[in-house]
């Protein structure tokens, strides 16, 4: 046997030991554990061409032919084995994406391959569900913003502390609330007189510094088509918070702003501590949400 016939012939071994490991790990049960070593395995063979080896025109026909595998989805895989291993300040460990998990290191991979992902984001998404997470990850397309304020607040703690502040004042209070004749329109935080309310009392859109201006339409929105509500616009910073007020007084007349309130992060943290001292709840209900004359359930029943 010639040369060229043995160097023919170890590559198309190499191939089908590729392709045979490849078919098994992708296994449903064993995928979910070893997604990293499927990536491996599939840029070693769209690297050294181990598909034509194994007679196939490209590596997506190899992947949708001899895999039998959506290519995206399969394709998901080789991608975060390459972010692992790309070896960028701020990129995730492997140890750290199988602690994540695939799935929802599947929804994170489009931002963190621009570099949009923060090592804080990463771990805290060890935490958080999948659901959870793919509610941030669609935040992230509305506002093309980060995830996460650059202060460090996860966005699920700031509607958290709303939402609570809200139950605490005897409202019912739901994050990510839906509203519009198809449901069209999504509030961070709403806060009813009662669940079957038509209306609401109390609306809240946390936002990033660039997207404060719609957030502002969407809360115009808000009290033209739920009943004429209290508006409040939670941002990062307090530079942001002044940019929001002059526009509001400057450049926004709309009558819906007359009752807006613009509040930072971290006054939300503020007003969530003095919630849980009873001896300051009358001072904080009066300056903040709603007239003193509603009733309030004790905070320490929550």
């Amino acid at each position: 046997m010639d040369m060229v016939s043995q160097t023919g012939t170890l590559e198309r071994e190499r191939a089908h030991r590729n392709h045979e490991e490849t078919l098994r790990l992708l296994r449903v049960k064993v995928r979910a554990r070893d997604f990293l070593e499927i990536g491996r395995l599939l840029d070693e063979c769209k690297r050294y061409e181990y598909f034509k080896a194994l007679s196939y025109g490209s590596f997506k026909e190899y992947v949708v032919s001899a895999l039998n595998r959506d290519y995206a989805n399969t394709t998901c895989d080789l991608r975060l084995y390459l972010l692992a291993n790309r070896q960028k300040p701020g990129d995730p460990s492997p140890e750290l994406l199988r602690k994540i998990g695939r799935g929802k290191a599947a929804l994170l991979l489009p931002m963190a391959e621009d570099h949009l992902v923060s090592p804080d984001e990463w771990q805290k998404a060890v935490k958080y569900t999948w659901e959870e997470l793919r509610t941030y990850v669609n935040r992230y397309k509305r506002h093309g913003g980060p995830i996460t304020s650059e202060g460090g607040v996860f966005h699920k703690d700031v509607q958290e502390k709303v939402r609570r502040i809200g139950e605490m004042l005897g409202r019912y209070a739901h994050t990510e609330y839906s509203s519009g004749p198809s449901k069209e329109s999504r509030y961070d935080v709403v806060w009813k007189t009662c669940e079957h309310a038509l209306g609401a009392t109390h609306v809240f859109e946390v936002c990033f510094e660039s997207s404060y201006k719609k957030e502002l339409s969407n809360l115009a929105y808000a009290f033209r088509t739920m009943g004429q509500p209290r508006l409040f616009l939670i941002v990062e910073k307090q530079e942001t918070k002044n940019k929001a007020e002059s526009f509001v007084s400057h450049g926004a007349g709309d009558y819906a702003f007359q009752n807006l309130v613009v509040l930072t992060a971290q006054e939300i943290d503020e007003f969530y501590e003095q919630m849980l001292r009873p001896s300051s709840l009358r001072d904080f209900i009066g300056n903040f949400v709603i007239p003193l004359s509603v009733s309030v359930r004790p905070a320490d029943e929550h």
